[in-house]
């Protein structure tokens, strides 16, 4: 797994949030192992799964919802 691209780029490149309100966020964590990830949807800044579809990005694990995307049960 290469990343190359970091969340808060990935985040804000999808229109989910702007720098500033990241940048904001970010003065209010309290722990600092709390990823930003956690922290915006812990604010409700974005949804689980909003973070996950940027994760799959950032990793380039294909991202699929499975409730609503169907799966091939013959695979």
């Amino acid at each position: 797994m290469i990343i190359e691209r970091s969340l808060e780029d990935i985040l804000i490149e999808e229109g989910y949030v702007t720098r500033q309100l990241l940048e904001e966020l970010l003065q209010t964590r309290t722990r600092a192992s709390e990823s930003v990830g956690d922290l915006l949807v812990r604010h409700g800044a974005l949804t689980e799964q909003q973070r996950s579809k940027c994760l799959a990005l950032q990793t380039g694990i294909p991202y699929f919802d499975l409730r609503k995307d169907d799966v091939d049960v013959e695979l």
